[in-house]
């Protein structure tokens, strides 16, 4: 199969940017995520191995459009998240949701109806970033409801 360029460099394009965006590196933020709350814990956890699980599905497509996955992509800016609180993160990790939605959305748009199976798998990937982008809705909406610690020394 001779690799369509436009539909290879798109795929590479969602692949370099979920192996840099801040779910990818959240995998080293065990200890962090695990002292969540557990209405928070959860969805966090899930949403970390669907990252993982979309980056090798976009690679195998890569690979069966002829074309080799490109190398991991590093951010300097989110290779430190993995050390911050929950809730601290999870500002950040709505905007990160947002932008792949985003960018998902724009791959569609572009890939149109070229190929099925990559439109599938795309409209897939979406489908679950905007589930997750609720779940962390519902997230910061529980952390809002929660009151702050007391700073009083006891």
């Amino acid at each position: 199969m001779t690799p369509d360029y436009d539909i290879v460099d798109l795929i590479s394009d969602l692949l370099q940017g979920e192996q840099a965006g801040a779910f990818h590196f959240m995998t080293e933020a065990d200890p962090y995520v695990n002292r969540a709350v557990a209405e928070i814990r959860r969805p966090l956890q899930d949403m970390i191995q669907a990252t993982l699980r979309r980056e090798g599905e976009l690679a195998a497509l890569l690979d069966e459009l002829g074309s080799t996955p490109p190398p991991p992509a590093v951010s300097k800016e989110n290779q430190y998240l993995a050390f911050l609180s929950v809730d601290f993160l999870l500002p950040k990790l709505r905007e990160a949701k947002l932008t792949s939605i985003r960018n998902y959305e724009k791959a569609l748009r572009i890939a149109g109806d070229e190929d099925e199976g990559v439109t599938s798998l795309l409209s897939s990937h979406l489908s679950e970033h905007r589930h997750e982008l609720e779940q962390i809705d519902r997230a910061l909406a529980h952390l809002k409801s929660i009151p702050p610690l007391s700073t009083t020394p006891l």
